[in-house]
């Protein structure tokens, strides 16, 4: 069994630590989340191009800023955007959609689920990198 005594200061100076930890971590926590969904991004670019028309979807791929209630944060990547078509305007999300789990007149070809699972690790591995080059700033306690 191990044992260790702080004195009052010391515990005082580690209750300000960890009290800052929480926003540091935010920080961190947030770039994580853009790194994890920059590798998605770019993973459902690849996987998009067997439906590359004139691009509109393929570009309107991206990553919305960190969002969430609490503890919970996390980026959608989808497609984003609209792309105007005659007189229709169709969003990009909608059209990704119908060519990933088909309508009655397209077939679908999973394009979007298969670009999710694909970049899973890359993804974690991205956020791991940058959780690991910044935990220093995080759990960086003076006694």
């Amino acid at each position: 069994m191990a044992e260790f005594t702080l004195s009052l200061k010391e515990l005082n100076d580690l209750s300000k630590q960890l009290s800052t930890m929480g926003e540091r971590g935010k920080d961190i926590a947030e770039r994580m989340l853009y790194a994890g969904g920059a590798v998605v991004k770019e993973q459902l670019r690849e996987d998009s191009r067997v439906h590359y028309d004139k691009g509109d979807m393929y570009r309107g791929i991206g990553y919305t800023d960190p969002k969430g209630k609490g503890t919970e944060r996390y980026v959608n990547v989808y497609p984003r955007g609209t792309v105007k078509r005659g007189k229709k305007t169709v969003s990009n999300a909608l059209k990704g959609f119908v060519l990933n789990y088909g309508s009655p007149w397209i077939s679908g070809d999973e394009w979007f689920d298969k670009g999710v699972l694909a970049s899973e690790k890359s993804a974690v591995d991205a956020m791991e990198k940058v959780f690991y080059e910044n935990a220093e700033k995080i759990f960086k306690i003076k006694l």
